[in-house]
């Protein structure tokens, strides 16, 4: 009886793990409405600090400065304030997720009609919604599994710190680029609202 008590219980907590770590941040979001809601999520992203915490010339300033006792105080302090970079961008993909997914859909259905009954053929803006979809889904799982190796594996901060230079941040800086060139064809305010929060003008297309 206790040992079948105990595997109902670890079936309940696996159960409510992958909810709350997978499910909820990808299809239980609410539908945010419009747009203007979406934006509003990436307030304060900077990604440009979030480059310069993961980057090379970080760990070598860290390494060649420091002493070791300063070294362990940094390294974890990094470890926070990269998570903390991370957190917008996490809210913003979840969001992104609930924007599009039913805009994906009726656009699919509509795809199922006969050519012969369609008023017109798919536009920029149609392309780059489901191209912000997938982006966002990807991001999503991502930064959930980039989450968990922050938190299991403390102990391994190198390689912690490439991972997220080298995965994390080309997928991040994919998602928000694809996001700004759709927001774009709503018009010039929100590609430039978006820019200025992201603080990071290279996304744009025109800025490289």
């Amino acid at each position: 009886m206790i040992v079948l008590c105990a595997g109902y219980l670890l079936v309940f907590l696996l159960l409510a793990l992958f909810y709350y770590t997978v499910y909820r941040p990808l299809y239980s979001r609410a539908f945010p409405g419009e747009l203007a809601d979406v934006i509003s999520a990436v307030l304060n992203v900077k990604l440009v600090e979030l480059e310069r915490m993961v980057s090379e010339e970080m760990s070598t300033l860290i390494a060649e400065t420091l002493s070791p006792r300063e070294q362990r105080l940094a390294k974890r302090n990094r470890s926070r304030a990269i998570s903390d970079r991370l957190a917008p961008i996490e809210a913003n993909a979840s969001l992104c997720v609930a924007f599009t997914r039913p805009q994906v859909r009726l656009l699919r259905n509509k795809r199922s009609v006969p050519q012969s009954c369609r008023r017109r053929s798919r536009s920029e803006r149609d392309r780059l919604l489901e191209e912000l979809f997938k982006l966002s889904q990807d991001c999503c799982l991502l930064l959930i599994f980039a989450k968990a190796v922050r938190v299991l594996m403390p102990w391994d901060r190198e390689r912690m710190i490439r991972f997220h230079r080298e995965t994390v941040l080309p997928e991040v800086r994919d998602f928000l680029r694809v996001f700004v060139q759709y927001a774009g064809t709503f018009g010039e305010c929100e590609r430039e609202n978006l820019l200025a929060w992201l603080d990071c003008w290279e996304l744009d297309e025109g800025y490289c």
